[in-house]
């Protein structure tokens, strides 16, 4: 939780969150919990060996991020583990990393996911297995 105030806060400072947004984290306890109308879900598009890199296996995800709620998200923070194992730079796309906190959250172009609406975001992975990815905090 500290964490994840502290990237809050860096947020705030270069300008991709402001001050009027409404952060909520995510609470399964909590009986008004928005959490749950937001659904993460990976889909495999293909698997493949590459001979040129060791004949390692690579997985392309596309993962969809539903917005089921009434109302507009200007930010969605997602944590990842270990599991998320990018080929290289150049195969994740649609979302931001930020590293020092292990999050995806989405990109500076994008300035938020409508009511009722996706968000469609995409890795290369260096596994056959999909990435544990959890919803951790969302701003409306």
């Amino acid at each position: 939780m500290r964490i994840l105030n502290l990237l809050l806060q860096i947020l705030l400072i270069i300008g991709i969150v402001t001050s009027s947004s409404n952060v909520y984290y995510c609470n399964s306890n909590d009986p008004n919990n928005y959490c749950k109308d937001v659904i993460i879900t990976q889909k495999e598009i293909g698997k493949w060996n590459q001979g040129n890199r060791g004949g390692s296996e690579y997985t392309q995800w596309e993962v969809t991020l539903e917005n089921k709620l009434d109302f507009s998200l200007t930010q969605f923070y997602i944590l990842r583990d270990y599991t998320l194992k990018i080929r290289d730079r150049k195969s994740i796309w649609n979302v931001q990393e930020i590293e020092s906190t292990n999050n995806l959250i989405l990109p500076t172009y994008q300035n938020s996911i409508g009511s009722k609406s996706n968000w469609i975001f995409g890795f290369i992975l260096q596994d056959s297995q999909p990435a544990n990815l959890t919803l951790e905090a969302i701003s409306f």
